[in-house]
């Protein structure tokens, strides 16, 4: 009976993560919509803190490198990032522009407004949730 109820939580848990995420997930796009961006143009403008080889941007973003290509290509195109050989020549790094670096900034407004994390948790149970999600996401 304990175990019943165990696989009940676990998979009453699961389920309210996986809302929750296609929630902050559907939050995020109604977010970027005003700025003429897609999401995942939007996540990688706002993973660029500083500049960052093309390797780790895919990494962060959990996709492919060859992707992450095509995302740069259209940055480059919008004059948001330029893109130049690393110290190995065969790396390329990503750095925002000025006009990026500000569209990162209103994306990083918009996205805080409309997410129902920061409207629904205080600063302190946000930072809890963070905690809990990046241990989750540290086991291997």
């Amino acid at each position: 009976m304990a175990q019943d109820d165990s696989r009940a939580n676990s998979h009453n848990l699961a389920a309210l993560v996986v809302r929750t995420g296609e929630r902050v997930k559907a939050d995020f796009a109604q977010a970027v919509l005003a700025h003429d961006v897609s999401p995942p143009l939007a996540r990688a403008i706002l993973l660029l803190n500083e500049p960052a080889q093309m390797g780790c941007l895919a990494s962060q973003l959990s996709c492919d490198q060859s992707y992450v290509t095509r995302l740069a290509d259209d940055l480059v195109k919008r004059g948001l990032v330029t893109r130049a050989p690393g110290d190995d020549r065969r790396v390329q790094v990503l750095t925002l522009t000025p006009a990026g670096a500000l569209l990162k900034d209103q994306l990083a407004e918009a996205v805080s407004v409309e997410s129902a994390v920061s409207s629904a948790l205080s600063p302190h149970e946000q930072e809890q949730l963070r905690s809990l999600l990046t241990r989750i996401l540290e086991i291997s």
